[in-house]
């Protein structure tokens, strides 16, 4: 496991040390109950990294107290959401973030902050992480004006845990070549919160991440120091958590740079605190890692050992995403010791676990993975077969690197079909007594290969066919989107019509008809909209219950198809089962270039503002179409907050929107702000 994959991951661990935050603040503050409940809080999740379950307990018997004030609630929601995603409890996390957004009725914004943090946790550990960036982006945006020192107007109900967190989390969120910079800022700032209250174990978390980005940049020296000083502050901490992870990374550093008795030293270090300690949970993390090291140095045997040793502590608490990492390592390690029949027999076992329990992104890396080592192993068709698997679980993930991992595996068996032919053209060549027979077997083996070509081509045509399309609605997914566009030169600059559209209420409609009838819903919703557009229109499901039309063709008509699709949704309740359910949508929606600026957008831009619009419609009756027609540029520099942007500039007045509904008899419709008579028509 090389750096930047820990790094892409690593959002899982930073509750462990952070969930410790003590708020020690030196003010009247701190004799306040809710400060008193939030160190039990933070202790609880702390806890619920090695148990999560005693955690979940915990906080919900703190819950249950009676008399409670809503401002307590919400502290304690907000704990057992992160507790919840962090470990991938789907419905729980769900019900802490319905939860917080009933209660910021009556507290306020703070909540709607918890509850995007929460949100944005749980999105990550499930793959979606454009999502999860644009929710941890606005959960600080929420917090910035109880925390931020520049602005912050009523410091006291700042919780500094949640603004350490919020910021480190996008910092390793945000860490791609667009935004990186960004990423740096958000630690440094995390780095600054830890500085202030004296919490070295933070401040060396933040460290460890700024260092990971300075390496993305190629600093190396930089990322040195700052991994020196991470390392520093951990011991000065004398938090073993602290020092074993700050350990585990400056080995996985070592391990990206090929220092691999550098690594082994690292890892071996952070076990022995880990061991000291009694994290169990780490020490099996670290097993994993260091198993994969094993393996890396040719040592599969080690590797074995290390995962037999392992394997009995993962049979009890919430580990079974760590059992599925041994039992993967378990069979690389058995094929590179060609044992590919009980390599395939313990990888039978680890496909259907993997089947029923982890998510699709997981799940397509693991695979990937498994066909490398059954290709190396000499099991081209079993290979094959993973390969074709961990397409499809990239693809039901919704993985932006789908594309990339695609052409890939695609490069890696063209390599070894060709190192395959060199080698059987060898073979041959060595019975030159034998001339006939050569050129006949030569024959036969070119031809042989042709066609098993042929049969790859095709596969990964279909494949890749397959992969564009989402299997519920018939519609494009997100990588059909992009590449049409890419290929018709629309990714950087964006001119034509694009709509995002969001069916209303669609929690309630499964909550009602269950998700069999949410599903059915969705179906035909995309069959009504599908009718609504052109042929050539790239209608696509971007993921979850939301849609998006991008018309390519400019001028063109975007209020009028706004008002079809209003329309056809809202026009006939949708049947399942006896069953019958009312639809609407929010639709965010504009035509670039905007009216007054021809400077050409981005397609990331276009949809920012297309949601914005969107979040416009929902925040004010939904069942609507909210047009974008003119915002300022400077909006675009954080597309993160333009939605509250939107919000306040519609109420000064200085962003023009016009808002459609289902038509009333007479046509009429009205824009944010006006009356409808001062519209045009």
């Amino acid at each position: 496991m090389h750096v930047g994959m820990f790094y892409s991951r690593a959002a899982h661990w930073l509750v462990y040390g952070a969930a410790a935050w003590a708020v020690g603040c030196a003010t009247a503050a701190a004799a306040e109950p809710a400060t008193t409940l939030q160190r039990q809080v933070n202790q609880a999740v702390d806890l619920a990294y090695e148990e999560p379950l005693r955690g979940l307990a915990t906080l919900r018997a703190l819950d249950a107290s009676p008399g409670r004030p809503a401002e307590q609630h919400r502290i304690i929601q907000a704990g057992i959401g992160l507790i919840a995603a962090d470990h991938a409890m789907a419905a729980d996390a769900a019900a802490a973030v319905d939860a917080l957004e009933r209660l910021s009725k009556e507290v306020g914004p703070l909540a709607h902050a918890d509850a995007l943090l929460v949100r944005a946790d749980l999105e990550m550990e499930m793959g979606d992480t454009i999502q999860g960036s644009r929710d941890i982006v606005a959960a600080i945006g929420g917090y910035a004006p109880y925390c931020d020192a520049a602005m912050a107007a009523d410091r006291l109900r700042c919780n500094d845990f949640d603004w350490f967190y919020a910021n480190m989390f996008a910092g390793v969120t945000l860490d791609s070549a667009a935004t990186r910079g960004t990423a740096g800022m958000y630690l440094q700032t995390a780095g600054a919160i830890a500085h202030r209250a004296d919490r070295p174990d933070l401040e060396a978390r933040a460290a460890i991440y700024s260092a990971q980005v300075a390496q993305e940049e190629n600093n190396l020296e930089m990322s040195d120091r700052l991994l020196q000083r991470a390392d520093v502050l951990a011991t000065r901490s004398r938090d073993a958590s602290a020092q074993e992870f700050v350990k585990m990374f400056i080995g996985f550093v070592r391990q990206d740079r090929n220092d691999l008795a550098g690594a082994q030293s690292q890892l071996e270090a952070a076990m022995a605190i880990a061991s000291g300690a009694g994290h169990a949970r780490r020490m099996v993390e670290l097993a994993a890692f260091m198993s994969q090291l094993d393996m890396r140095q040719g040592r599969p045997e080690r590797a074995l050992q290390r995962i037999q040793r392992a394997m009995p502590q993962v049979e009890h608490g919430h580990l079974e995403g760590l059992k599925q990492q041994l039992v993967t390592n378990q069979v690389l390690a058995l094929l590179q010791m060609h044992g590919v029949e009980e390599g395939r027999r313990v990888l039978r076992s680890l496909l259907d676990t993997l089947d029923a329990r982890s998510t699709a992104a997981d799940r397509g890396e693991i695979i990937g993975k498994l066909g490398n080592a059954l290709a190396a192993a000499g099991d081209e068709d079993g290979a094959m077969k993973l390969f074709q698997r961990e397409q499809q679980s990239l693809f039901a993930g919704r993985n932006k690197q789908f594309e990339r991992t695609m052409l890939d595996r695609q490069a890696e068996l063209g390599a070894r079909q060709q190192a395959e032919r060199r080698a059987e053209l060898r073979r041959w060549a060595a019975l030159g007594a034998c001339v006939v027979a050569l050129l006949l077997a030569a024959t036969a083996a070119v031809s042989w290969m042709r066609l098993r070509n042929r049969r790859l081509a095709r596969a990964n045509d279909a494949l890749r066919d397959q992969s564009e399309r989402d299997p519920l609605t018939g519609l494009l997914n997100r990588d059909g989107l992009l590449r049409g566009l890419r290929e018709r030169g629309r990714l950087d600059e964006f001119a034509g019509t694009l709509l995002l559209i969001d069916i209303d209420h669609f929690k309630n409609i499964n909550d009602t008809l269950g998700h069999a009838g949410g599903d059915a819903v969705l179906r035909e919703a995309a069959a009504r909209l599908q009718a609504c557009v052109r042929e050539g229109d790239l209608v696509v499901r971007w993921g979850g219950e939301e849609l998006v039309v991008a018309i390519l063709s400019s001028p063109f008509d975007g209020d009028a198809l706004v008002d079809r699709i209003l329309h056809s949704l809202a026009a006939s309740p949708i049947a399942f089962q006896q069953r019958t359910v009312s639809v609407s949508a929010s639709i965010g929606y504009a035509s670039f270039p905007l009216d007054g600026d021809a400077a050409p957008m981005t397609f990331d831009e276009a949809l920012a503002v297309a949601d914005a619009g969107m979040y416009y419609a929902k925040r004010n009756g939904r069942r609507a179409a909210v047009r974008i027609a003119r915002l300022p540029r400077e909006l675009l520099v954080d597309l993160g907050g333009l939605p509250a942007a939107v919000e306040r500039g519609a109420s000064r007045g200085s962003i023009e929107l016009r808002v459609r509904r289902p038509a009333t008899r007479d046509g009429a419709f009205a824009a944010a702000g006006l009356p409808a008579a001062a519209l045009p028509s």
